[in-house]
C-alpha cells in the first residue's frame, strides 16, 4: 500500500504516503529490535486500516500547471528563534537540575553529568521531580525552533545550513543527556524532519527529491541519536559499569519497539470516550473538570521476558477518544485536511498550510509513541513557531517546476 501511495503522490512527502510510510516501518520494529515480543496482530490491523484511511486523500494532488518551485524568503526573528530554542534546551535542562538541588557545577564533568543525570531519574520515576514552570517554557521554545529550523535552513549551504537544520535537535540533546529524559529528542527530530518535507516540497515545486548527502546526513544522524540513548539509558542504570550489556541494548530496544505491542495488551482495557481530549490533552488539560491524562500513564505492561512499557503509541488516545471503530474516519479527517494543506502550501505558498501539514509530519512521526499534543509544551511550542513562521517567511515563485517542464516537454514531443 506504501509503494501505491508513493506511486500516486509521486513523492515521500505527501501527508498520506509519509504517514504510511512510517507505520510501515513501525510495524517492522518491533520484530527486529525487540525480538521475542508478545503478539500484535490487532495493533498490525488498527495501523493498516489507520493507513487505508488516511490514503482516501492521496488524489488531492495538483497538476502540472499549477505547480512551482519557491523562493523562500526567511526574515531574521525566524532564524533568531532557532538559535534561541537550542540554548533553551540547555537553560531548560540547568534550570531543572538547579530546581532539584543538583549544582550547576555537575555539568562540567562526565561522572557528574552521569550522577547527576540518574538522580533526576529517579525523581521523576518517583514523581518527586520538581518540574519549574520556566524549565517548561525553555523547552517549548526549544520544539518551537524545531518546527522553524527547516525554514531557516533554506538558501543556506554549508556548515550554517547543517547548524540551522540541526541546532534545536542538539539542543534537545542537551537536554537528554544532562535529564535522562529522552523524549525531548525524539519530538525535535519528528519536528524537523516533519518541517523538512514540507520546506523542499515548497521550494522544488511539490516533488523534493532526496539528495545523497542528505541520506548519508539523515543516517549519521539516526546512529548518533541511537547513541545518545544508549548511553542515557546506562547513566540511568548506573554507568556502562553498572549494568550487562545485553540487558542496555534490551532497555533500548523497548524505547525503539515496545509501544506496539504493548498497544495490544491495552486493548481490552480500553475506556473513554474522551472525544479528542487525549489526543490533545496539552491543551485539554487546562479545561475545568477534565480527567485526561495524555500521554502520561501509570500502568505498563509486560511485552516480552523482563520488558515492561507504559508507552502505547498514539493509537491508544485515539482509541480513548473515539473507540476503535470511529478511530478510522477521525484519523482519515486529519490526514485530509493535512492532504488539503499541503496542496494549499505547495501551490500557494501558504505558511498557514504548512504549519498545517508540519504538524501532520510531526504527529505521524511521533505516532509510534504517543501524541504529540498530549505534551503542554509542545503546543506551547506549536504556537510559537505558527505566530514566528506566519509573520516571517514568505515565499516568491521561481520559474518553471520540473513537473511543468516534463509536462511540456512531453507536449513537444507530441
Amino acid at each position: 500500500m506504501t509503494g501505491l501511495l508513493r506511486f500516486a503522490t509521486g513523492t515521500w512527502a505527501h501527508p498520506t504516503t509519509l504517514f504510511a510510510g512510517a507505520w510501515s516501518l513501525f510495524l517492522a520494529v518491533p520484530i527486529i529490535f525487540v525480538g521475542d515480543v508478545s503478539d500484535y496482530t490487532t495493533t498490525a490491523w488498527i495501523a493498516v486500516g489507520a493507513i487505508a484511511a488516511v490514503s482516501l486523500s492521496a488524489p488531492l494532488a495538483f497538476t502540472a500547471k499549477e505547480s512551482h518551485p519557491n523562493t523562500l524568503i526567511i526574515s531574521r526573528p525566524v532564524r533568531i528563534l532557532v538559535i534561541a530554542g537550542a540554548l533553551a534546551g540547555v537553560a531548560s535542562a540547568i534550570i531543572t537540575q538547579q530546581a532539584n538541588g543538583i549544582s550547576l557545577g555537575s555539568i562540567f564533568s562526565l561522572d557528574s553529568v552521569s550522577a547527576a543525570a540518574r538522580e533526576l531519574s529517579v525523581l521523576r520515576y518517583d514523581k518527586t521531580q520538581n518540574a519549574p514552570a520556566i524549565a517548561t517554557m525553555l523547552l517549548g521554545l526549544t520544539y518551537a525552533s524545531a518546527f522553524a529550523a527547516p525554514f531557516a535552513s533554506a538558501g543556506r549551504t554549508g556548515l550554517p545550513k547543517v547548524l540551522y537544520l540541526t541546532g534545536p535537535s542538539l539542543g534537545a540533546a542537551a537536554y537528554a543527556m544532562l535529564t535522562t529524559a529522552r523524549a525531548g529528542l525524539v519530538i525535535c527530530i519528528a519536528i524537523t524532519v516533519g518541517g523538512w518535507f514540507v520546506a523542499n516540497a515548497m521550494i522544488s515545486g511539490g516533488r523534493p527529491k532526496l539528495p545523497f548527502r542528505a541520506i548519508i546526513g539523515g543516517l549519521i544522524a539516526i546512529a548518533a541519536s541511537v547513541a545518545l540513548f544508549v548511553v542515557v539509558a546506562a547513566s540511568r542504570a548506573g554507568g556502562f559499569a553498572a549494568i550487562d550489556t545485553s540487558r542496555l541494548m534490551r532497555t533500548t530496544s523497548l524505547y525503539l519497539g515496545g509501544s506496539i505491542p504493548a498497544l495490544d495488551s491495552w486493548i481490552p482495557e480500553a475506556t473513554g470516550p474522551y472525544l479528542g481530549a487525549q489526543t490533545f490533552a496539552g491543551v485539554a488539560k487546562f479545561f475545568p473538570g477534565n480527567t485526561v491524562t495524555g500521554s502520561a500513564y501509570i500502568d505498563f505492561t509486560q511485552i516480552a521476558p523482563g520488558l515492561d512499557t507504559n508507552v502505547y503509541t498514539a493509537f491508544r488516545l485515539l482509541i480513548e477518544d473515539f473507540s476503535i471503530l470511529l478511530l478510522f474516519p477521525a484519523i482519515g479527517l486529519a490526514g485530509l485536511i493535512a492532504s488539503v494543506a499541503y496542496r494549499r502550501a505547495v501551490v500557494h505558498g501558504s505558511m498557514n498550510a504548512a504549519m498545517i501539514t508540519s504538524l501532520w509530519g510531526a504527529y505521524a512521526l511521533f505516532s509510534q509513541t504517543t501524541s504529540l499534543f498530549s505534551f503542554t509544551n509542545v503546543c506551547f511550542g506549536v504556537a510559537v513557531a505558527w505566530i514566528v513562521l506566519a509573520l516571517g517567511v514568505r515565499t516568491s515563485p521561481n520559474g518553471p517546476s520540473p513537473l511543468q517542464l516534463r509536462a511540456q516537454r512531453s507536449l513537444l514531443l507530441t
